[in-house]
């Protein structure tokens, strides 16, 4: 009797891990295509951008207020797909190089028109930069330094003015 139960919990515990493993499948495929339409999608987000983008170098300034808004918008994009980029699993290597080429050349484009996306992450935060930081206590740093440690909002110049402060998480060194 102890022989049967021991076999009935064995081929119960094997049924229980070949369905974990296949929701474990499912779940990674699922991932997988969910990637695939995200960098489809980013893809065409690209290409609209770059449409907007030649319609607007075509179109002439009626007044001299340059309009900043499309160009703004366009280095939020390109900032967010990079970040993006960073998080994507190994498996989408090629489309990862398509989409990458794809930004630094709507980013020369833009730098073209004068304008340019500067990235601050990893740079030593001082109070005399024009950004808005939130703090973040970090014990892995000395006491009193301060690392850019995130960009939320990239900080956008245009012909070296700066048009768009960056919105930044800072990491802080505390007392240990």
């Amino acid at each position: 009797i102890l022989l049967l139960i021991l076999v009935a919990v064995f081929f119960f515990l094997r049924s229980k891990v070949s369905e974990q493993q296949d929701s474990l499948s499912s779940v990674k495929d699922t991932q997988e295509k969910l990637e695939n339409e995200a960098i489809q999608l980013d893809t065409k987000l690209i290409h609209i951008l770059e449409q907007k983008l030649e319609v607007a170098q075509q179109q002439p300034q009626q007044t001299k207020e340059v309009d900043h808004s499309l160009p703004i918008k366009l280095s939020e994009e390109i900032h967010r797909m990079r970040k993006r980029l960073i998080t994507m699993p190994d498996e989408c290597e090629r489309e990862k190089k398509v989409l990458s080429r794809r930004l630094e050349s709507l980013e020369e484009k833009l730098n073209d028109m004068g304008y340019e996306i500067v990235n601050l992450e990893g740079q030593t935060f001082n109070e005399g930069m024009t950004v808005e930081a939130r703090f973040i206590p970090d014990e892995n740093l000395k006491d009193g330094e301060e690392i850019i440690t995130r960009v939320i909002k990239p900080q956008i110049n245009y012909k070296d003015t700066l048009i768009q402060a960056a919105q930044v998480e800072v990491a802080q060194g505390i007392k240990s």
